[in-house]
């Protein structure tokens, strides 16, 4: 099954006027995005062409949900439950994408579900857990990567959303940090803390690395999202080419969960050649019981965040000049031949098909 070139799939009728899965979007005829969102139009950069649509259900490798679970689902649970049912008639199972923040458990009889967000504990039988997609192409490119050289310390970044600027935001923050403080203390939840908002772990981890003198840092904090059109205060160009930069510009790249329970900053960091540090809440890497993650990332549990300079420093002492390099390397491969989006669907599904 390894070898195989194309997984035959049975969609159904996709619901109109509903946004289908983008990896199907070559599949349906559907035209290259032009729009201002390149996290949309980097599907066009990526390759499905193992996946072919089949009518005929009998000869299906699998059915495929065509829209993500996570958009519009809700309220179309009957659509879902004939596919599902569909699927079990004809002994196939039933891919869904949950694609998004949200962990909460998708309860569709006879699925497996290929989800970005998740925490250990509530991590079911039937999930998978996959990368996200990247948000710009422009990580692909071979022209934004280089090796840098090692040097008497490392050097951490971190360019993104990290202070809370409206008082919305700031209720938010403490609401959800006091109930999950609540949680922890008063009723001995001990999966409440990893719950926290994304920024909270942002502030905590800049701060500890600020305070080591094992690393240097370069942090651009910014008190807005700005991949969110209601909230984003310069271009989109010039908000990214200031994140590639601080990325480049570093050895280690901070990349703690955010609203969900993982980090896109991550991939992309090991798309350019970096190192990731992990604030580990709780979380499911893809496919980590089979990869190699301790080559590439520096992972550090979320009750030992005071000590990341030592983590990082650790990790960046067992290089030398030239095998620092090499590992630089390493780190974009990795990312390129098992954690590219499609790269790593098609592995997954020759496993299970």
């Amino acid at each position: 099954m390894e070898n195989k070139k194309q997984f035959r799939v049975y969609i159904g009728e996709p619901i109109p006027n509903l946004r289908p899965l983008l990896i199907l979007k070559r599949h349906l005829g559907l035209p290259d995005y032009k729009g201002a969102k390149p996290f949309r139009a980097v599907y066009g950069a990526m390759d499905f062409g193992f996946l072919a649509l089949e009518k005929d259900t009998a000869k299906a490798d699998f059915f495929l949900l065509p829209h993500s679970f996570s958009v519009g689902m809700s309220r179309n649970t009957a659509y879902v439950s004939r596919l599902s049912a569909l699927a079990g008639t004809h002994g196939k199972k039933l891919v869904i994408f949950a694609e998004g923040d949200s962990t909460a458990s998708v309860a569709v009889p006879n699925a497996l579900v290929f989800r970005t967000s998740q925490y250990a504990h509530n991590r079911q039988p039937n999930e998978i857990i996959m990368p996200p997609q990247v948000y710009a192409e422009d990580v692909f490119s071979d022209e934004t990567f280089f090796a840098r050289e090692k040097k008497e310390k490392p050097v951490v970044s971190f360019c993104g959303w990290s202070a809370l600027g409206t008082v919305r935001e700031k209720a938010k923050f403490f609401a959800r940090n006091a109930y999950a403080d609540f949680r922890t203390r008063f009723l001995g939840d001990p999966h409440a803390e990893p719950r926290k908002q994304g920024i909270y772990f942002r502030e905590k981890a800049m701060t500890a690395f600020e305070a080591s003198p094992l690393v240097e840092t370069v942090f651009v904090k910014r008190d807005f999202f700005s991949v969110n059109k209601s909230t984003i205060k310069l271009p989109r160009e010039v908000l990214r080419a200031e994140y590639l930069k601080n990325i480049q510009d570093s050895d280690f790249v901070l990349a703690p969960k955010g609203d969900g329970n993982f980090s896109i900053r991550f991939y992309e960091a090991l798309a350019l050649g970096r190192f990731p540090v992990l604030v580990d809440t709780d979380c499911v890497l893809p496919d980590e019981e089979n990869l190699p993650y301790e080559n590439h990332i520096v992972r550090v549990p979320y009750r030992e965040i005071a000590r990341l300079g030592r983590f990082v420093a650790r990790f960046y002492e067992r290089f030398t000049p030239d095998s620092y390099a090499e590992a630089q390397v390493a780190a974009r491969a990795f990312f390129q031949n098992e954690l590219r989006l499609d790269v790593f669907l098609k592995k997954s599904f020759a496993k299970l098909f």
